[in-house]
């Protein structure tokens, strides 16, 4: 949670071009395509080999295979110190148009949860919260940040008390977020969105919480979660009642080599269409083909929720 505010403060938001239509393409085609590609895969071979169990979990894996997450197209480009490069406002305007099909797509998903569990009623106030919630960071948050840059003299620090208050909010748009059905990280994201990066008040919060976000929180994060994994379950081809082809490992490795050659072909071409040189194409294309700890967190939650991720894809 921390770290996805973190990186929404850090993302700049004045260099993310207008989406001109071939950067939309880039960042539509890139999701279409390998998932469209993925299905195609899984429809083939689903109806011989595969339960209904195993089908809604490979189109879960398809969706989050698929996407390409705007904080970890940008933290990536922040780590190559390209951000601000010509080919890293192009990579962050892509990303940001899969990041918004991303949501819209995450939303029905999440309101369809919400009427199962509280009713359409319920689900329907949620989503409103939400909208609501984005409209408050436009239009009150964010004009809020620009008057306490104001309220600091030039070359001073932002007060401490401005800092605390602002991460005591972000832990509180989490905890709301999940209380109304939304993943904790949603909140902080757009409350981090909301700050304008760099000094003062940027490099403020960043230096607040660098130390505990990088060094502390995501190693353990990320650690936590590579304990949970077993490699030798890759090993295992064979069912051990009886000693059939494991259809569903073999699907899944299948799958996921489908929609990485096909997300990186696809966010190639259309660059080159476009007369971007032949590198650069590449490099980009290997930018929007990067996961990172969004995926992460998404597996995670289906490893832990497995019942409630399968219910999406009824």
């Amino acid at each position: 949670m921390l770290f996805l505010f973190y990186i929404g403060v850090k993302t700049e938001m004045s260099v993310v071009h207008k989406t001109r239509s071939g950067v939309t393409n880039i960042g539509v085609i890139g999701i279409i395509a390998p998932y469209l590609c993925g299905m195609a895969v899984l429809n083939s071979y689903s109806s011989k080999y595969l339960t209904d169990l195993q089908v809604r979990l490979l189109g879960a894996i398809i969706g989050l295979f698929s996407m390409a997450p705007f904080p970890v197209i940008s933290s990536t480009l922040s780590d190559l110190k390209i951000l601000n490069s010509e080919l890293g406002r192009i990579g962050l305007s892509a990303s940001l148009v899969s990041e918004l099909f991303n949501v819209f797509l995450a939303s029905m998903i999440t309101i369809s949860k919400l009427r199962e569990e509280r009713g359409e009623v319920n689900a329907m106030l949620c989503a409103l919260a939400a909208i609501l919630y984005i409209l408050l960071v436009i239009f009150i948050i964010r004009p809020a940040m620009f008057w306490i840059i104001k309220q600091t003299p030039e070359g001073s620090h932002v007060s401490d008390n401005y800092v605390y208050s602002i991460l005591t909010l972000t832990l509180f748009t989490g905890y709301a977020s999940y209380r109304f059905g939304f993943f904790a990280l949603f909140g902080p994201f757009i409350l981090g969105l909301a700050i304008p990066e760099g000094p003062p008040l940027g490099t403020a919060i960043v230096k607040k919480i660098d130390t505990f976000v990088n060094e502390i929180f995501f190693p353990i994060f990320v650690t936590t979660c590579c304990m949970r994994v077993d490699l030798k379950d890759l090993l295992i081809w064979r069912n051990q009642s009886d000693g059939s082809v494991d259809y569903f490992m073999v699907q899944t490795l299948v799958i996921v080599q489908v929609i990485v050659v096909t997300k990186f072909v696809a966010c190639m071409i259309i660059p080159l269409r476009n007369g971007m040189p032949w590198n650069d194409a590449i490099c980009l294309s290997l930018i929007m083909s990067s996961k990172g700890f969004v995926e992460m967190v998404a597996f995670s939650l289906v490893r832990d929720s497995k019942v409630s991720i399968l219910s999406f894809h009824n």
